[in-house]
């Protein structure tokens, strides 16, 4: 998969390789709000769903490897600068590490209180 934002035009662009077709894909593409770019760290895969963090980590672009559908998630203040990591129940989580504690909260995506809550912390 390639992943590549367009600082002029605000969009970030993808195209992925399929192996047994032996060819990429047709360009996909979604509209930012602003000029931030996709991180060049990891992606994180959580069930079908590739995730990317965007460099001012305040949003993550999910991408669906399914249906070839792209979107971009706007992250609660909580979990803002935070690494995206799979739960133990294999759902989207994040973590981070505040003066030797780890912290880790889970993405709900259920209802109308799609949101960030935090499983534990660890010292």
């Amino acid at each position: 998969m390639f992943v590549a934002t367009d600082d002029l035009e605000l969009f970030t662009h993808t195209y992925v390789y399929s192996s047994e077709a032996g060819a990429w894909s047709e360009l996909t593409c979604v509209e930012l709000v602003s000029g931030d770019n996709i991180d060049r760290g990891p992606c994180t895969l959580v069930g079908n769903t590739l995730y990317f963090m965007f460099e001012m980590s305040i949003r993550i672009l999910k991408y669906d490897l399914g249906t070839g559908e792209m979107s971009v998630i706007e992250l609660p203040r909580a979990v803002h600068g935070h690494h995206i990591v799979v739960t133990a129940t294999s759902g989207l989580g994040f973590a981070t590490v505040i003066e030797s504690s780890l912290f880790l909260w889970s993405r709900k995506e259920d209802g109308p209180d799609t949101g960030c809550e935090m499983v534990t912390e660890i010292h």
